[in-house]
């Protein structure tokens, strides 16, 4: 930093020469407001070299003391910082509720969009590791159950996997799929729907499992 600083010193000291050169010989400025012009640019080059070391400066009748107000700028940055993270923390504990307050017979559970959108904002504030144990604890959850309803809904399903698979990739359960987990799914427990849109709700819960299995791989698994 100390190098940089002596850099800008120079830069601007060199540059302060040629401007007040450059206005002199054009007429645009006279002899006494050259010197004065120089001497500015000095004072300046002087401030920027020894800044770090400035605790006070004098404007007028106001002394603005430099340590004391970038202390407080500092704070008062993080507390917002602290304040974001208490923010999606809330938003953390807000995904692992749907709004339904009876739960949902739905494959596809809707907590992961609330939790992917959630997730993006940390990342993109990059406040990911100070979250982490909660990120991992609602990843972990919301990952089981969405693995397990995508099991659940045909024995047909669950039989292709040991009991001790429960992550499992989601290229998985898409080749397990075929028509008779479809119908076995329709006719216990979507007598109401076609083979066809039985089959949507299937795929649809594998895809809403692929969203997030790839962050839990990263996070999660050594």
């Amino acid at each position: 930093m100390s190098i940089l600083r002596t850099i800008c010193s120079i830069v601007v000291f060199i540059t302060s020469i040629v401007l007040g050169l450059y206005l002199l010989l054009t007429n645009k400025i006279q002899g006494t407001e050259f010197v004065a012009l120089i001497v500015a640019f000095i004072i300046l080059s002087v401030f920027i070299f020894l800044f770090p070391n400035v605790h006070e400066i004098s404007i007028g009748p106001s002394l603005v003391k430099l340590n004391k107000a970038k202390e407080e700028s500092d704070q008062i940055i993080q507390d917002l910082r602290d304040t974001r993270l208490e923010m999606f923390r809330m938003l953390l504990k807000d995904s692992l509720s749907d709004g339904s307050f009876w739960g949902s017979d739905a494959l596809k559970d809707n907590r992961i969009i609330i939790f992917l959108r959630t997730y993006n904002k940390i990342v993109e504030a990059k406040c990911k590791n100070e979250l982490t144990a909660e990120i991992n604890k609602i990843l972990i959850l919301l990952i089981e159950v969405q693995s397990q309803n995508i099991k659940n809904c045909s024995p047909k399903m669950a039989e292709k996997f040991e009991e001790d698979e429960i992550i499992v990739p989601p290229l998985k359960y898409s080749v397990f799929l075929n028509d008779d987990i479809v119908e076995d799914f329709r006719s216990r427990r979507r007598p109401r729907l076609d083979g066809v849109q039985a089959k949507t709700e299937i795929i649809e819960a594998i895809n809403e499992y692929a969203k997030i299995y790839p962050i839990y791989i990263s996070e999660i698994v050594p």
